[in-house]
């Protein structure tokens, strides 16, 4: 009997995390203006995102993002250098932008992402607004709870193996 609530258990707790996987497809996350190229930090998830260039000063921009971990933006970001652009080991990287230009790219991992706008010759812009949105199953979510289902599935049937055997 042990063996059965341990699978229904497992098995609960994938379905919940299948359901919520479900309801998180249905959100896309706005993202707003700022007069120095560097925005977020945001938690991406490992799904395909989509960034608008709504507007940048000036035209011909490189886009980077950039893992929260790996780069640290300075306090004040009207103090932003190209050295401090430099350092930047981007994820996600897409040049010669303007206004209006869309770039699609899929993060591989769920993270705080920093979205940082740069000129051709790695000085911050002067100002920029973006817009993203995510969309698709957040995959790391998808693959636990179909592994925990799974494991909750084949745990009950064994247990109804067993006690069919048993009776018989």
């Amino acid at each position: 009997m042990k063996l059965f609530r341990v699978g229904t258990v497992i098995l609960a707790i994938g379905m919940s995390l299948l359901v919520a996987t479900y309801l998180r497809v249905q959100r896309g996350t706005p993202g707003s203006g700022n007069p120095f190229g560097v925005f977020g930090p945001f938690v991406f998830e490992p799904k395909e995102t989509t960034i608008v260039l709504r507007e940048v000063n000036p035209q011909n921009a490189t886009l980077f993002v950039v893992n929260a971990q790996s780069w640290s933006s300075p306090e004040n970001l009207t103090e932003l250098t190209a050295q401090d652009i430099s350092k930047i080991e981007p994820v996600f990287t897409a040049t010669g932008l303007g206004n209006l230009d869309a770039v699609t790219f899929k993060i591989q991992w769920r993270g705080r992402y920093y979205i940082v706008i740069a000129t051709s010759t790695g000085e911050p812009v002067d100002d920029a607004e973006i817009t993203f949105e995510q969309r698709g199953i957040p995959e790391d979510f998808l693959w636990i709870s179909i592994i925990l289902s799974g494991t909750g599935v084949v745990i009950i049937v064994i247990h109804k193996l067993k006690t069919s055997t048993r009776h018989d």
